[in-house]
């Protein structure tokens, strides 16, 4: 009965609240029509922030999108002095924090979570990773799969194994299974699964995993061609890179 209670309670104040206005509209119509306006001027005002920061990020995004991170990925490696002042800055207290890291040095890892979609959607989505400006060899692949989807994709899995086994710097596929005790099955498992799978592979192999950026994606999303070069950039160029987005 308490269950029962608490399942119905998130509908119960949801209805409350939409009929709460309606109901008082009877008793209170003065108080109800300031509220109904400070309501509908608090949601236009949402709106127009929302339009303004949805049109400043379009304009970021354009500017960005005509840096030459791979450039920069040299500039910050070897040459210092050809970077912006603040990224100088930057440079100079990490090194004199013992922080500073060599793009040269990082690698990725790239989870591609997958259930059940067919092979073209994730050859797309491989293929947007392996024509990156970006060194390959730097970048390790791991499919994640579930145990449960194995007559699906097992076909698909192979064939992407067969397909790229040559284009990255690793190419790995994990079955998520579906037993584990206590967890809740789905994409956020799956990932956590996986991750701890190929941390484990490189830990064995004596990699430092503090040089690995990880990456999550879904079975259908593209890569920018500059994707890769950027996130490099920014993490080697960040103060307290474990805490920055």
């Amino acid at each position: 009965m308490h269950k029962r209670f608490l399942e119905m309670l998130p509908a119960f104040v949801s209805w409350s609240i939409l009929l709460l206005p309606l109901w008082l509209s009877f008793y209170f119509p003065k108080y109800v029509s300031f509220f109904m306006a400070a309501f509908v001027f608090l949601w236009f005002f949402r709106t127009m922030e929302y339009i303004f920061f949805l049109i400043y990020a379009f304009f970021i995004l354009k500017k960005t999108e005509k840096k030459n991170f791979a450039q920069k990925l040299i500039f910050w490696d070897s040459s210092p002095e050809k970077l912006q002042k603040k990224y100088r800055k930057i440079q100079k207290f990490q090194k004199e924090n013992n922080d500073f890291m060599h793009t040269s040095d990082i690698h990725h890892i790239i989870i591609v979570a997958t259930c059940g979609e067919p092979y073209e959607v994730l050859e797309d989505t491989f293929f947007s990773i392996k024509n990156s400006d970006f060194n390959m060899e730097k970048v390790i692949i791991v499919l994640a799969t579930e145990e449960r989807m194995e007559k699906q994709t097992a076909s698909i899995r192979e064939k992407l194994l067969q397909k790229f086994s040559h284009a990255f710097g690793g190419l790995y596929s994990f079955a998520h299974p579906d037993n584990i005790e206590g967890e809740v099955l789905g994409k956020g498992g799956n990932i956590t699964f996986s991750g701890k799978k190929i941390c484990e592979i490189l830990e064995k192999k004596g990699e430092n995993l503090k040089n690995y950026i990880l990456t999550t994606l879904d079975s259908d999303n593209r890569l920018d061609n500059q994707y890769l070069n950027a996130l490099t950039f920014h993490y080697a160029a960040s103060i307290d890179r474990q805490k920055s987005s």
